[in-house]
């Protein structure tokens, strides 16, 4: 964020599966009120410029409820695709 501010509105950290699927459904322009409620991101405030680091998202083989083994829990992610927030075109 300090090398590229002027280019990059917000960061993901760790898995960005949720966060992502998170933004995508957000109304554009995003509120601060809406992207401070998103873990696992970083961003930048629009009224101040200041790096604003969300607390970690969890981790999604943590919460593997299926019972797949540890590097086999592809399923437990959304699709982006599947989940209708970027249509197939």
């Amino acid at each position: 964020m300090e090398k590229y501010g002027k280019i990059v509105d917000i960061c993901v950290s760790g898995e960005g599966e949720i966060p992502l699927t998170h933004l995508l459904t957000l109304d554009i322009p995003w509120s601060e009120r809406d992207i401070a409620q998103i873990s696992g991101i970083t961003y930048r405030r629009i009224e101040d410029s200041r790096i604003v680091c969300n607390p970690p998202g969890s981790i999604l083989v943590a919460q593997n409820r299926l019972g797949f083994a540890r590097g086999n829990a592809l399923d437990v992610y959304p699709s982006p695709f599947l989940e209708g927030i970027i249509p197939d075109t």
